[in-house]
């Protein structure tokens, strides 16, 4: 009797991506298709989600949602990740990964940690990452907090990376043309028009935020 191939999705994420090349993602699929290899098992589908946090509870990842879809209609026998932190830094996301990935059934694989869900301990193993992950989050979120906040008191530029509107990257130069659509917006306030009305407008004639948005 011919036995079927184990079907396996990769899952990539990387919570920044500010040159938009995505090659962080690029090497994580990568690996975890040279592991899937190795392991004997069939990609049959690949998910990726990038400039998206897994740490932030209001951050919403379409395609790690679709991965659990893959799951619940059995579309995949397992999910493959570089690194469980890749798929989740919240213990409410893995809850919902670990309900679908079980022993006996579907398995969520690291290609970089010995981690495979069909074995009863890296169930708990799981866990434990995911704590370290959630708080290696958690440690850097206040740095940056602290860091962003010592700059504001010395009159200093942030340097998040996001460049902020009427500005260049390092806040020396004015951008002419977004320094005027400022303007005209500050003069229409003044003049009564309302804030909303202003940004229907601005947004009807696309005008963008730094970020494409």
């Amino acid at each position: 009797m011919e036995t079927k191939p184990v079907r396996v999705g990769i899952y990539a994420r990387i919570s920044e991506d500010r040159d938009g090349q995505q090659t962080a993602t690029a090497r994580q699929r990568a690996d975890c298709r040279a592991f899937a290899e190795r392991s004997g098992w069939e990609v049959v589908d690949e998910f990726e989600d990038a400039d998206i946090s897994a740490y932030s509870l209001k951050a919403h990842r379409p395609e790690f949602e679709r991965i659990l879809e893959a799951l619940r209609a059995r579309e995949i026998d397992g999910v493959v990740v570089w690194k469980l932190d890749r798929l989740t830094r919240q213990h409410r996301d893995l809850s919902r990964v670990l309900e679908l990935c079980h022993v006996g059934g579907p398995f969520l694989a690291s290609a970089t940690e010995s981690l495979n869900t069909g074995d009863v301990s890296s169930q708990m193993f799981a866990e434990i990452l995911t704590s370290v992950a959630r708080q290696e989050s958690a440690n850097t979120s206040l740095r940056q907090k602290r860091k962003a906040l010592e700059q504001r008191q010395q009159g200093l530029p942030p340097t998040n990376g996001k460049r902020c509107f009427g500005y260049d990257q390092r806040y020396t130069k004015v951008i002419a043309e977004e320094a005027a659509v400022l303007r005209e917006a500050r003069d229409r306030i003044f003049a009564g028009e309302s804030l909303r009305g202003i940004c229907m407008d601005l947004e009807a004639r696309g005008v963008v935020g730094t970020e494409g948005a």
